[in-house]
């Protein structure tokens, strides 16, 4: 969208954003959520027809803007059919994941769907501290491999950051960004996304 389409949107109330859950599932064992206390048996998935309904009521209601979450988004199983009709009924998508499970075949699934944006939470100022948040060994670095490939793709990759770990222990998270995340510089947000444990 160019900036004269978001003024255009103002006068029917602004773009309209919503963050949905497609799962409670999740691949990580964070240390500040819930998600990863769940037993595989309690894990949900959003139904598929439902979704399907739900997407086209967002996109009539004049929903411009769908960031899709979890849990870990890239363990629903019909993420890549969900995302493509957010993308044809005119949303456009944004996903956030915590980098574990990209691979190129996902980041290129990803962006044929036609997802926008690759948010991906980053949690500590060093790489050590952020893989012991998500506890994922090596998750910094598989992130930064990843990320040529994100970019190569076509989409345009996120970080989200801090969260509620780096919230306790970073009182001046923007003066230390992480070395580690360099290669996001360019692409950085002012966010926090401090989340309580449900």
């Amino acid at each position: 969208m160019k900036l004269k389409d978001y003024l255009g949107l103002l006068a029917e109330g602004g773009p309209g954003f919503v963050q949905l859950a497609l799962t409670n599932a999740c691949n990580a064992h964070c240390s500040f959520c819930s998600f990863s206390r769940l037993d595989s048996s309690q894990w949900l998935m959003a139904p598929w027809e439902r979704l399907q309904q739900g997407l086209a009521a967002l996109a009539a209601g004049g929903v411009r803007f769908l960031v899709v979450t979890g849990g870990e988004p890239l363990l629903y199983p019909h993420l890549h059919p969900a995302l493509a009709l957010a993308r044809r009924l005119g949303l456009v998508t944004l996903l956030c994941t915590n980098g574990w499970l990209l691979t190129a075949e996902k980041i290129n699934l990803l962006a044929e769907a036609g997802v926008s944006h690759l948010i991906i939470s980053i949690d500590a100022a060093t790489a050590e501290a952020h893989d012991t948040h998500r506890g994922l060994p090596g998750l910094a670095a598989h992130i930064r491999r990843q990320l040529p490939l994100v970019k190569a793709a076509g989409l345009v990759p996120l970080p989200r950051s801090p969260s509620a770990a780096w919230c306790r222990t970073s009182s001046a998270w923007e003066d230390s960004w992480p070395s580690w995340a360099s290669p996001w510089s360019p692409f950085l947000i002012r966010s926090v996304s401090c989340t309580p444990a449900i």
